[in-house]
């Protein structure tokens, strides 16, 4: 879980995501870096994305669900 943080101008900040993908025995495949701010108000959301620093060209698939922890669904911006 984690927290977004609405500024003064009801902009939403940015709040990167991080992965590193592994295989078994450690050998690193590739790593994604994506702002979960761009998916919030927009539910349940799927998406493939290339790895970054990936010999192999792969792809990951993420599903993203984004919730309101208030009853309150405040305004911003993204």
């Amino acid at each position: 879980m984690t927290k977004l943080a609405i500024d003064k101008h009801q902009m939403l900040n940015d709040c990167e995501l991080k992965l590193e993908v592994y295989q078994k025995g450690g050998k690193e495949i590739g790593s994604l870096s994506i702002n979960l701010s761009e998916y919030a108000g927009s539910g349940v959301v799927t998406e493939r994305y290339l790895l970054q620093d990936c010999k192999f060209n792969s792809t990951i698939k993420l599903t993203l669900r984004m919730n309101t922890k208030s009853d309150v669904y405040p305004q911003f911006q993204t």
